[in-house]
């Protein structure tokens, strides 16, 4: 229905002014980040992604709903309402060749999270 429309962007920002649809909103999804992360605190690698999603009126273009969405690895602060959607069976690395030595595996974990992420925001919005 809306695959391959996509808004063009000026200053980082969306513009839905060319996108012309017969619905009364579209929907906007974007990945922001996806890998492996690990950090001072928590040295351990761990799966991470990150993407928003939107809801937009389709004739004022205005944002109808806003949401974002951590998988795998919670990083945000619970105060910014990002939802977590934990990893059905997490996989840790203790190191970044254990990370490498795992390519199946980490490619098996990020294909796990489409359902998981697409059926949250399809939900949602």
């Amino acid at each position: 229905m809306f695959e391959g429309i996509r808004p063009e962007y000026t200053n980082d920002q969306p513009d839905y002014s060319k996108i012309d649809i017969d619905a009364n909103a579209m929907p906007d999804v974007q990945h922001f980040i996806s890998g492996y992360i690990s950090s001072a605190w928590e040295p351990d690698y761990k799966l991470w992604i990150r993407v928003s999603a939107k809801m937009v009126s389709a004739n004022t273009k205005e944002t109808l709903n806003h949401q974002l969405f951590n998988y795998g690895e919670e990083l945000s602060s619970r105060l910014d309402k990002t939802i977590y959607l934990p990893e059905s069976q997490p996989k840790t690395y203790p190191d970044f060749e254990s990370l490498m030595n795992n390519i199946s595996s980490l490619k098996q974990s990020l294909q796990n999270s489409s359902p998981v992420i697409s059926g949250s925001i399809a939900s949602l919005l």
